[in-house]
């Protein structure tokens, strides 16, 4: 098949180590999904989402489109590659231009799984020259991150609020370093996983991993662990559950996927509570494909799915579904 791969230039409000970083990660997923492509026999372009995105595809005619762009354009609500593709009638992987959006949005996720009544910790939002009072209904420890974004970007030592005393002083520091609103979420102390959905009728779930914290570091996964610093991080896959836990958490997880209309592949974070209830944190509706090294390729690993396989399994699903569609 000739395939275009879509991604996601680095933004200029990205601070300068960030924006290198950033790129280098974008880089290596893109060249890392490249290269499974290519060996698997296809032919490959890679394009950034851009306004000559059109006349490149145009141009090309592609068979499928292996999509990580996320990001909107010109004002649009939706992410602008798969809301593109949609028009063009361009095969994609994963999800559409609406269920994209929707999941890079945190608030929209909360609001969406809310509704499915699937349990998120309680959360409230603020943005720059609201009214910055504590929130009475909700219990201290706080976490306060970013209300749209991925890599863990806005995420840091700040971001954990134990007293009433650091609130506004913490919520005012994030808001001037991230620029955008923020959402505030009870802290959970309990234990936090990642779980792989792969496929679609019926998604299959991957290997849970499990991030193991200590008294040392940051509770929680942060830009600097996740993007930086990552060698550090500690991880468990097929972490020691109770087989009924195990099955709640992998409901739990099925459950966000289908709530949020992810398709062909998607990661699912989710903590517990002080009593070893799960809640979702966040649903990652195009995680990170970096091979080695990202959650997601080595939950795939222990399933026993090379990247390359991988990869070229995504693209079967996604033109799988587009053919049953338009069938």
């Amino acid at each position: 098949m000739k395939i275009v791969i879509i991604y996601d230039p680095v933004l200029e409000n990205y601070q300068n180590d960030e924006s290198s970083i950033i790129n280098s990660y974008h880089n290596l997923v893109t060249s890392s999904i490249a290269s499974a492509l290519n060996q698997s026999g296809h032919q490959v372009e890679t394009f950034g989402a851009s306004t000559e995105l059109e006349r490149h595809l145009h141009g090309l005619k592609p068979d499928l489109v292996f999509n990580t762009s996320i990001k909107s354009m010109d004002g649009s609500k939706y992410a602008y590659a798969p809301d593109l593709l949609e028009k063009l009638h361009i095969p994609f992987t994963g999800p559409s231009a609406k269920a994209c959006t929707n999941a890079y949005d945190k608030l929209k996720t909360i609001e969406i799984l809310k509704e499915a009544g699937i349990h998120t910790p309680p959360a409230i939002t603020f943005s720059e020259g609201n009214d910055l009072r504590i929130p009475v209904r909700m219990n201290f420890p706080l976490f306060v991150k970013p209300q749209r974004g991925g890599c863990s970007r806005g995420i840091s030592n700040l971001s954990l609020i134990e007293a009433p005393e650091e609130f506004i002083e913490r919520i005012i520091a994030v808001l001037d370093e991230i620029k955008q609103p923020v959402i505030v979420e009870e802290f959970l102390p309990g234990r936090e996983f990642t779980v792989g959905i792969l496929g679609n009728q019926p998604p299959k779930v991957l290997p849970i991993i499990e991030f193991i914290y200590t008294n040392k570091e940051l509770p929680f996964r942060s830009y600097s662990r996740k993007m930086v610093n990552y060698e550090i991080e500690d991880t468990v896959c097929f972490p020691q559950l109770k087989e009924a836990d195990r099955v709640v958490i992998e409901n739990l997880a099925v459950s966000a996927f289908k709530a949020l209309e992810c398709r062909d592949y998607a990661r699912i974070d989710i903590r517990m509570d002080a009593l070893g209830n799960p809640f979702i944190l966040e649903v990652n509706a195009i995680p990170n494909l970096e091979p080695e090294k990202s959650s997601f390729a080595l939950m795939s690993n222990h399933a026993e799915i090379p990247f390359n396989k991988l990869v070229e399994e995504i693209t079967k699903y996604a033109f799988k579904r587009f053919k049953l569609v338009n069938s």
